[in-house]
């Protein structure tokens, strides 16, 4: 009988030894939950990292500006800038010439441009041919050159101050060539070809 209660003694000891540790370790795993979702909502409550801004493109550059072709004795007439864009022949008077032609007083060139010189009179039967003839030419080289008209009895003072003794008298002139003298001349009446040859080989217009 004694060696019964000790049998069930010793079997309610580990039956109560059995449910402790089981106790035990139920309590335990709560708090490993609660530890790990306190890490969990730590996590998730950090702020998100700002997004970095995207750089601004840079401007392009603008394209440089071609430069101007070289000077060359066979390269006129296309710099429109310094030119009026006239492309009939211009009537002077004594005082025009001088101050858009050219300036006798000071022997100083005023046009910018090549340019020729007719010297003419409504008398003059050989300079009425040729005022057709200029006016062609004017209008087939346009800026590129300009044709100033002088009657010798409306400009008799230009006239004589540059020596004019027949009629008609062309002077042909370039800055760019010559600064303040013509560059040829010619005396009586010329034919179209006979005028682009000229303005061709000694003004250097084409």
């Amino acid at each position: 009988m004694n060696k019964v209660i000790v049998v069930l003694l010793s079997l309610i000891l580990l039956a109560l030894i059995f449910i402790g540790g089981v106790l035990l370790i139920s309590d335990d795993s709560p708090n490993e939950t609660q530890s790990t979702e306190k890490v969990d909502d730590k996590t998730s409550s950090e702020k998100p990292s700002k997004p970095e801004k995207p750089s601004k493109p840079e401007k392009p550059s603008k394209p440089e500006k071609p430069s101007k072709p070289e000077d060359d004795e066979d390269y006129y007439g296309d710099e429109e800038d310094d030119f009026d864009g006239n492309v009939s022949v211009i009537e002077c008077t004594d005082a025009t010439f001088a101050k858009q032609v050219f300036d006798v007083d000071n022997e100083k060139i005023i046009c910018k441009k090549p340019f020729i010189i007719d010297f003419n009179a409504t008398w003059c039967g050989p300079c009425q041919q040729l005022r057709p003839v200029l006016e062609r030419i004017q209008k087939q080289y346009g800026s590129k050159i300009q044709i100033y008209s002088v009657d010798v009895d409306k400009c008799s003072k230009t006239a004589d101050a540059i020596g004019i003794e027949s009629l008609p008298t062309l002077l042909y002139f370039n800055p760019k060539i010559e600064k303040n003298d013509a560059v040829h001349y010619t005396e009586g009446g010329l034919s179209e070809s006979q005028l682009k040859q000229i303005i061709s080989s000694k003004m250097k217009v084409n």
